[in-house]
């Protein structure tokens, strides 16, 4: 996905679909890289599919919803399941992911005191734990956190990629 080949990455992932239609993680990656296609409302039903077929890994799940609903500027609904997800503490580095699409969602949303909080969140107990600072493709520390956004997360539309990046800065990432 992040290496511009989104649309073999999403026929690859119906294909996995439509092998074995019960495997979740199929759907969810499907939902997560329609996500970042911009393709919302296909992502919500492809992720809805894999919540609906098991309850494990709920919280990725949850972050990759927040981030299609992000997309399509629902922030209510971005705020909601990145909430969701933190809550569920599946995994340190995919609740920072959520902190930072929930970061993104409140400042979007107006509700600045907040996203500085989830921001500052998505670091805490992160920084130091993991070597080089990266984790899953996710980086933990501030210095690099722009740079990755910006260069590296595989958001294919320019406006949806500029409202997210503006979402972090309002809530306080620092270019």
């Amino acid at each position: 996905e992040m290496t511009g080949r989104r649309s073999e990455a999403i026929a690859s992932m119906r294909r996995a679909v439509d092998l074995s239609k019960g495997f979740a993680a199929a759907h969810a990656w499907l939902g997560r890289t329609l996500a970042l296609a911009g393709r919302s409302e296909e992502a919500v039903r492809s992720l809805e599919t894999a919540m609906s077929l098991s309850r494990v890994h709920w919280g990725v799940w949850l972050d990759s919803m927040a981030r299609a609903q992000f997309a399509s500027a629902d922030y209510k609904a971005a705020i909601d399941r990145a909430q969701r997800s933190v809550e569920l503490k599946d995994d340190p580095s995919w609740q920072a992911s959520a902190n930072q699409v929930l970061a993104a969602s409140l400042a979007q949303a107006g509700r600045l005191e907040e996203a500085q909080a989830a921001l500052a969140e998505s670091f805490r107990g992160l920084i130091g734990q993991y070597s080089g600072g990266f984790t899953q493709g996710l980086v933990v520390d501030k210095e690099r956190t722009w740079a990755w956004v910006e260069t590296c997360y595989a958001i294919a539309d320019s406006e949806h990629r500029q409202r997210y990046l503006d979402g972090l800065r309002m809530a306080g990432l620092e270019e």
